[in-house]
């Protein structure tokens, strides 16, 4: 029998936190936001790398990998099956002195969430089966991570090695593959059993669900696990501070020398006011460099702590890394890196820069933390390190109240910290450090903990069903179409400390037939005539790129509140550069077919453009223009005062030519455009039918692209999933092509195959309009789609970008939250009949790829398909 002991707010002025802790010692975090759809379940358990003795280097991140593979009600991997059933995404992580593990999942989801978390803290389930993959599994990302890519291990775990003195601190907590594979299923067990009780672990949850009811769950499903004993933590500290040593390593295929200089640091829970000041000091390195006494700039980039900042209990670290260039030497690095400090020491930190530095630092905390899965992990992880989730909240001010008495304060301390460095040359063969530790150690291994062993015994219970999906909400939203055709989006959303603002303009067939103009148009954009003109604004940041396909100029920005119209004031500069004086394409394309760098999917979206249609060569240019493009906006404000302002900001008149639809398909219908890709390697396909305008409701389109091939479940997934199905990749999706809105299908493999996965694809695009799916079926796809929908309200960020990109395809805001809806009403005749409007055999053309042989094959298969369809 448990004794149940209600929630309460943690403390006056924060009532969105609430904590207790259960009889068998979990400590639970609930931070509660009823009006989303989504809701992150974290566990943070006092176990990392720093846990490990002698003989067990790389078990707790061994140990992470096997959670995941099944308990005693989720056995065999079925972990997953909520997570897959619901869009969903699910993860845990290693660090030195915790793991986490976490999923965000719809809030009908959210027993479910309890649940596997639960079952697999009362009773995980080891086989050698599983053991072995994840022995394999681990070594595979051991060596990807250290061994495969150039710098690997630069500078975690390398530098530990040379910065610390105790095996807890400097070990490799990856530890050595081949030693791992000494771990026995016993070794596992004991390892659960000392660390794994509940009493060892918080668990956090954030996002959409009653405070009240989500204890009630927690209870259920975690009360009933027996407390065990916990663990002591780790002695981490370190003797007194000494000169530390060099780590000289050595690595072929590298540009330069490698450098990073590692100090000692107390953590956040010994002076945490030395701590925020070391933070400022690591930004203030990472923007501006380091200067040696001759004035000479080396470019740094500084970090408090391996995986950030916050992260760890003393002893934590200052690092300071840098690629150094040409024929330099470290120790000029090192004396630069110690001549800044010593200036800043000196009071020489200018007070200007250090409040710059800790405004832009403010602003990334608040939008990092801002996230669901963030927000909890954060909470979680700052519980079980300090005591303190309430630390999340307080940093943006406590980083404001560092001055520069604060940063000379933490600077002349880190002069007399121990140091150490760690040095990786070019040189033709690799040279890395022996892995720490003993191999078979005695006494290596620990033994369980006292009291009933964890998972002994425990059979399966049953799974609870999960809830029924809500529906999300804006506070106030706003949409406009100004008259150059620009659709501006404004929702309200309470939680953002920071305005975000997304702009996706269409770049015409600039993108497709002039990368080089749009690279010259960026440049345009971001140099001094635009963005480079504007006053600089503490904390506010505006970047441009271009979409992966090409087609879409994009702006995003973060400005704070009282910065709001010089940020916004950015982006609509962007705006008017683009409608007034925006590069004209280059009408000679060149050859897509060898088109330098491209890939198999880039060059056939080219070729559609330039080698298909009722003409002869490439179709007339269509330059970039407002038309067609969306402003998001998502902030604390209004939405009416968010779209005013916005214009209010931009010009009443601006020049016209914005781009506009083709007048003609792209495509001739019933062709393949040819592009040449010399061998066997490379080969694919690209098949375009043209969307008429309100052919069918938005939901059964959307619908009908999931169950054709847009998620797992679907008709062409499980084709490929047959036994004899040909290899390959197969997308699906609806969007705009140079205005143009289209239904497609790409499929990208090696020749041998190509021919075999475009019949799979024209006999399930025959099927799609000819068989209805069941109910099943359509549920599944409905019930997928309308939960994975939710995942744009996980951040501000997350649904300002939503909100553009559903603005740019001609939708309004609003359908963000009543699509989910309406795909639940879907009916299976409404599937049939989208498919045949999307996919119409008469209209189908588009791009086959690959070398002579396999281009033939590829064209024979479209020709009898072609034939039978009669078009």
């Amino acid at each position: 029998m448990t004794t149940r002991r209600e929630p309460t707010a943690d403390e006056p002025g924060r009532p969105g936190l609430v904590r207790t802790v259960l009889p068998n010692g979990l400590r639970l975090l609930l931070a509660p936001a009823p009006e989303l759809p989504r809701v992150a379940v974290c566990v943070t358990y006092g176990v990392g790398f720093r846990s490990e003795r002698p003989g067990e280097e790389g078990l707790a991140h061994l140990f992470e990998h096997l959670m995941f593979r099944g308990s005693a009600s989720l056995p065999d991997g079925r972990f997953y099956e909520h997570i897959r059933r619901l869009g969903s995404e699910a993860n845990g992580t290693t660090h030195q002195d915790y793991t986490d593990y976490y999923q965000v999942v719809p809030s009908a989801g959210l027993e479910l969430a309890l649940f596997s978390e639960a079952d697999r803290m009362r009773a995980p389930r080891f086989t050698e089966r599983v053991l072995a993959e994840q022995l394999e599994g681990v070594e595979a990302e051991i060596r990807e991570r250290t061994v495969d890519r150039p710098l690997g291990g630069f500078p975690w775990p390398l530098l530990p090695q040379a910065l610390f003195s105790l095996h807890r601190n400097a070990h490799d907590g990856y530890g050595d593959p081949d030693r791992l594979k000494r771990t026995t299923l016993q070794d596992c067990a004991d390892f659960f059993d000392v660390h794994y009780a509940p009493g060892n672990a918080v668990l956090t949850l954030v996002g959409g669900f009653d405070p009240a009811e989500a204890f009630l769950l927690v209870e259920r499903h975690f009360g009933g696990i027996p407390p065990r004993p916990c663990p002591p933590r780790p002695e981490l500290a370190e003797p007194a501070a000494g000169s530390g040593s060099v780590l000289a390593c050595a690595e072929p295929g590298i540009p330069g020398t490698a450098v990073a200089l590692g100090y000692q640091l107390p953590g956040p829970e010994e002076d945490l006011n030395r701590y925020l000041a070391t933070v400022v000091i690591a930004g203030m390195l990472s923007g501006g460099g380091v200067r040696d006494d001759a004035g000479r700039t080396w470019k740094a980039s500084g970090s408090c702590g391996f995986f950030g900042p916050f992260d760890a209990v003393s002893p934590d670290a200052l690092i300071v890394a840098g690629l150094l260039p040409g024929e330099a030497a470290p120790e000029e690095f090192t004396t630069a890196v110690r001549s800044s400090l010593a200036r800043w020491a000196d009071g020489d930190a200018a007070r200007g820069d250090v409040e710059a530095v800790h405004r832009r630092l403010r602003v990334e905390h608040m939008r990092a933390h801002s996230d669901l899965r963030a927000r909890s992990r954060a909470l979680g992880r700052l519980e079980h390190l300090y005591g303190r989730a309430e630390l999340l909240d307080e940093i943006p001010d406590r980083l404001a109240a560092v001055r520069a008495d604060d940063v000379a304060g933490a600077a002349q301390a880190l002069a007399t910290a121990r140091q150490a460095l760690l040095v990786i040359e070019p040189a033709p063969v690799r040279r890395r450090p022996a892995p720490s530790g003993a191999v078979g150690e005695p006494g290596g291994r620990r033994g369980p903990a006292a009291g009933r062993r964890g998972g002994e015994s425990q059979g399966p219970l049953p799974v609870p069903p999960m809830g029924r999906l809500r529906q999300a909400g804006f506070r106030s939203v706003r949409d406009e179409v100004l008259p150059d055709g620009l659709r501006v989006a404004a929702v309200e959303d309470p939680r953002a400390t920071v305005v975000e603002a997304r702009l996706r303009i269409p770049l015409g067939s600039l993108g497709l037939t002039a990368p080089h103009a749009v690279r010259d148009l960026l440049r345009h954009l971001a140099g001094p005539a635009v963005l480079g003109a504007l006053a600089p604004t503490s904390g506010a940041a505006c970047a441009l790129r271009t979409s992966p396909d090409g087609q879409w100029l994009e702006a995003l920005a973060h400005v704070p509140q009282e910065e709001l119209e010089a940020g916004l004031a950015a982006v609509a500069t962007v705006v008017t550069a683009v409608a007034a004086d925006g590069p004209r394409p280059v009408t000679g394309a060149g050859d897509v077919a060898t088109a330098s760098g491209a890939e198999p999917g880039q060059l056939m979206e080219r070729a559609l453009w330039q080698g298909g249609g009722d003409q002869d060569g490439p179709h007339e240019p269509v330059r970039p223009g407002l038309h067609g493009g969306c402003l998001a906006v998502v902030g604390a404000l209004s939405a009416d005062a968010a779209v005013s302002l916005v214009k209010q900001l931009l010009p009443t008149a601006r020049a016209a030519g914005s781009a506009h639809t083709p007048a003609q398909t792209p495509w001739k219908p019933g062709e393949l455009t040819q592009v040449d890709q010399p061998g066997p390697a490379q080969a694919g396909f690209l098949l375009c039918s043209p969307e008429a305008a309100g052919s069918e409701e938005e939901a059964a389109c959307y619908l009908t692209t999931a169950i054709f091939g847009g998620y797992y479940g679907s008709r062409l997934a499980a084709a490929l999933g047959e036994p004899g199905a040909p290899a390959g990749e197969l997308l699906v999706g609806r969007d705009r092509f140079v205005g143009l809105r289209r239904a497609w299908v790409r499929g990208c493999t090696t020749g041998a195959d190509a021919a075999r996965l475009l019949d799979l694809v024209c006999r399930e695009t025959d099927r799609l309009a000819q068989q209805a799916p069941g109910a099943a079926e359509l549920a599944q796809a409905a019930e997928f789609c309308a939960a994975q929908m939710t995942s744009v309200f996980d951040s501000p960020a997350a649904l300002a970008d939503a909100l553009a990109r559903f603005g740019a395809l001609g939708r309004p805001s609003e359908s963000i939250t009543t699509l989910p809806g309406r795909l639940r009403t879907v009916t299976p005749g409404q599937v049939s009949e989208a498919a045949r409007q999307l996919f119409r055999h008469e209209s189908l053309g588009g791009v086959v790829l690959g070398d002579r042989t396999t281009r033939e094959a590829l064209n024979s298969v479209w020709a009898r398909w072609h034939r039978r369809w009669g078009a």
